[in-house]
């Protein structure tokens, strides 16, 4: 950081010359400037000598926030100069620094977009929401992931990568069906932003489809049966253009963990319409591929929706095992909700089993994973809690 601010390679002896001098603090967690000698600094510095170093900063976040993102989600399609310079030459895969890392940089990543969101940086907005997405999308800081992402939105007319412009509005629309926010969803899907790319069509056809799956009331728990089975039948026709347009590109693309997500979300909206046995083979096959790619997070989330697709054909045995594996898949330090899902998703077997014991031990263990990070979702494991009249 220092030496994306000063414009210089190799600073670590110009710091510990300036800690000697007691103008920067030194301890195990890296060096700081002084306040004082923050602010005498800035008063040496013109209005374009300053935009200069703070855009050198902004960057240094957006390439080490891309580092992180790649080592977390490391077959996720990416764009952007951050990906570029990581292509051919990936990062440490150490998951747990690279969390640590996220986790404690978070209000300054924060606050680099809100400075290249008011400089009217664009280009830097968008490309910061796309580094961010793994602190968004896997750790669950919603308050986050919502405000970086409404700054990305406003700047998106202005970026000159179309599609990152595009993911950005998914990606905020993601955050809100989280929160269960179907109006705001409803809206932020509704326009065609995807101009003629390929990808991105497939993409937001994509979330239209996980929009209309929520929105049935296929995937929630405890019921797991379809309230809007219409929306339901609906969301089973985006997918199957999900999947048929990520075969049409999987060959010169490359992206097998696109056409798998595209086998595992066209499962979940099959189970949702009843057809059992359909559901069952494609979710079995994206789990697979998934196993190939050795990427066990979407294996774990795949492996949950087997077991809820064996819990809705009537399977309540048979549902135990898979469930029972996406817990090895989907450890709580790294994938806190995901794992809720699938607690609550045993203690939805377990009352189809007469089992009050199990319902009741998965549902708290949902609930602790769950408290922290607050929600509609929180709030439900609670209620469902106060119903079995278990106290706190």
């Amino acid at each position: 950081m220092a030496a994306a601010l000063v414009d210089v390679t190799g600073p670590d002896a110009l710091l510990r010359d300036l800690c000697r001098a007691g103008l920067v603090e030194c301890d195990a967690d890296g060096y700081r400037a002084r306040d004082a000698v923050r602010e005498h600094g800035r008063s040496l510095m013109n209005r374009a000598e300053f935009d200069a170093a703070l855009r050198r900063l902004i960057v240094w976040y957006l390439y080490r926030a891309a580092e992180a993102d790649y080592t977390l989600m490391p077959g996720r399609w990416r764009d952007g100069p951050a990906y570029e310079r990581l292509r051919g030459h990936p990062p440490e895969p150490n998951a747990g620094a690279a969390i640590r890392w996220l986790e404690g940089h978070r209000a300054e990543l924060r606050a680099a977009v809100e400075a290249a969101a008011e400089r009217r940086w664009a280009d830097l907005v968008v490309q910061h929401a796309e580094a961010q997405w793994a602190l968004c999308f896997q750790l669950k800081h919603y308050e986050h992931w919502l405000a970086i992402h409404r700054h990305a939105i406003v700047a998106a007319p202005d970026a000159s990568d179309r599609r990152l412009a595009a993911r950005a509005h998914c990606q905020y629309g993601l955050g809100l069906l989280e929160l269960g926010d179907f109006d705001g969803v409803t809206v932020e899907f509704a326009a065609d932003r995807t101009a003629g790319d390929a990808r991105a069509t497939a993409t937001d056809v994509e979330f239209k489809g996980l929009v209309l799956l929520r929105r049935s009331g296929a995937e929630n728990l405890p019921d797991l049966t379809a309230t809007r089975p219409d929306l339901a039948v609906k969301a089973l026709g985006l997918f199957t253009d999900n999947l048929r347009l990520n075969l049409a590109m999987s060959e010169d693309a490359k992206d097998p963990r696109a056409v798998a997500l595209a086998w595992r979300h066209r499962g979940r909206a099959l189970s949702a319409t009843s057809a059992h046995d359909d559901a069952v083979r494609h979710l079995c096959y994206a789990r697979d591929r998934f196993a190939d790619l050795g990427d066990h997070y979407n294996e774990g989330k795949t492996l949950t929706d087997f077991g809820q697709a064996l819990l809705r054909a009537g399977r309540i045995a048979d549902a135990a095992e898979p469930l029972r594996a996406a817990l090895g898949l989907l450890p709580a330090d790294r994938h806190a909700a995901e794992r809720a899902t699938v607690l609550e998703t045993l203690s939805a077997r377990a009352a189809r089993a007469e089992d009050r014991s199990a319902t009741v031990v998965a549902l708290i263990e949902a609930r602790e994973l769950l408290r922290p990070l607050g929600g509609p979702r929180a709030d439900a494991v609670a209620a469902r809690l106060a119903e079995l009249k278990v106290q706190e």
